[in-house]
């Protein structure tokens, strides 16, 4: 997808729903060289417990996720949205599961395989592409499922619900950490916070807590925790460079101070951290078990 056609897709609600696949393999292709230099090889926010640094922030968000979930040697776990495989092989390492990761970019895929690889975890990860929305496992394929940030990217949050619960056993577990909106938004506050982090980050749209929760259920889970993940912790510290000064500076440069691929990652930062400062925007957590 060029530039312009790029361009025209994000900044329509209606064209981010319909034309998602490219959209995101186009967001991604663009973005990941910058998220990886600057956040690492785990493309998901952290719940900070005191003055650590980010990537030992990031690691203990992962491992209380799986906590949360209950993951255990041997059991088969789905990851998501798996990026470069930073969330898969942590887990793979630390608690024994064996992860399948899924993925829209092709050219994520390839360089999780790589890392998966050189770690000396490939016999117990592997990544596939392919849509969150048709998800390529059988029914009843796995123990465990988790999301981290990527679930945003998905159009239909009821078929992703679904698919996971198809995809899980019996007594299966399924936890994420994902982004979505406050409930209760004047449409002033939507246009003003919302949108703009949909347009700069290639997410269709945000749902609510509430909204995800009535997906999980619709999907045959019993929903056993669904909240704000600030509850756990910290979450507004993975913006802290970005503070009003800043901002101000980046957007008073000139427009071609800063190339496009750069501009679009950092407007989106930004508008994260504006939508998370005035409680717009948070991170949500649930852990659901199929019955």
């Amino acid at each position: 997808m060029d530039d312009r056609e790029f361009a025209a897709v994000i900044a329509d609600r209606s064209l981010r729903a319909e034309r998602y696949a490219a959209m995101v393999c186009a967001y991604f292709e663009r973005a990941t060289p910058f998220y990886r230099d600057a956040w690492g090889d785990s493309f998901h926010f952290a719940i900070f417990r005191g003055d650590e640094p980010l990537g030992e922030a990031i690691r203990a968000t992962e491992l209380w996720l799986a906590r949360r979930g209950d993951f255990r040697p041997g059991l088969a776990a789905l990851d998501v949205g798996c990026g470069v495989g930073g969330p898969a092989l942590t887990l793979a390492e630390e608690t024994g599961v064996v992860v399948t990761g899924v993925n829209l970019v092709e050219s994520q895929v390839r360089v999780a395989r790589q890392r998966a690889a050189e770690r000396g975890l490939a016999p117990r990860v592997r990544f596939v592409v392919g849509d969150a929305m048709r998800l390529p496992l059988g029914a009843g394929s796995v123990d465990r499922v988790y999301i981290f940030d990527a679930g945003c990217h998905v159009p239909d949050k009821g078929v992703l619900a679904r698919e996971c619960a198809r995809a899980l056993r019996p007594g299966g577990v399924f936890v994420g950490l994902d982004w979505m909106r406050r409930a209760g938004l004047s449409l002033e506050d939507e246009a003003r916070y919302i949108e703009p982090i949909c347009r700069f980050h290639s997410v269709p749209d945000l749902a609510t807590l509430e909204e995800w929760g009535r997906h999980l259920e619709a999907a045959g889970f019993v929903v056993e925790a669904l909240e704000d993940a600030a509850r756990h912790g910290d979450v507004l510290r993975n913006w802290a460079l970005l503070d009003d000064k800043t901002i101000a500076g980046i957007r008073g440069l000139a427009p071609g101070a800063i190339p496009p691929d750069l501009r679009l990652v950092t407007e989106g930062g930004i508008a994260l951290a504006e939508g998370a400062r005035v409680g717009a925007f948070l991170i949500g957590h649930w852990v659901a078990r199929t019955r």
